[in-house]
């Protein structure tokens, strides 16, 4: 009889996001192609600010890509009450790897030293690109 992993039992419990009083439910884990775009996004919004170009088409699409992901348990849903900042926020606080969590492993997550508030260096830093050459 073959083994069974059941990846149920690793996975956070699903998550609800209270914004402006009304409570969205979202799945805890985000479907792969969804996690890829949403991280080219956010790549691409840190390097148009990091540039002074305007980032409004990527944080529409931003914003589109995450209310895709609200609607996987919220159907019907036509909007949300999100301005920039809380986009950014929500994205981070869901998604994004919670330190104080343990990995599945049972070893902690490095945790990043915190920057004092307001500096620059308290933004997420684009990741390095590689090249086909360099793989």
């Amino acid at each position: 009889m073959a083994r069974i992993i059941d990846l149920d039992e690793v996975l956070p419990a699903d998550v609800v996001v209270r914004i402006e009083g009304a409570e969205y439910p979202l799945p805890a884990d985000v479907p792969v192609p969804d996690y890829l775009a949403i991280a080219r996004l956010i790549d691409e919004l840190e390097s148009a600010e990091a540039q002074e170009q305007s980032p409004v088409d990527r944080l529409e699409e931003l914003y589109e890509r995450v209310l895709d992901l609200f609607r996987l348990k919220t159907p019907d849903l036509k909007e949300l009450p999100l301005g920039p900042r809380r986009l950014g926020e929500l994205v981070l606080q869901i998604y994004g790897e919670e330190p104080d969590e343990p990995a599945a492993n049972g070893a902690e997550r490095p945790t990043r030293p915190a920057a004092p508030a307001g500096t620059r260096s308290t933004k997420s830093r684009p990741r390095p690109r590689r090249s086909a050459s360099s793989k």
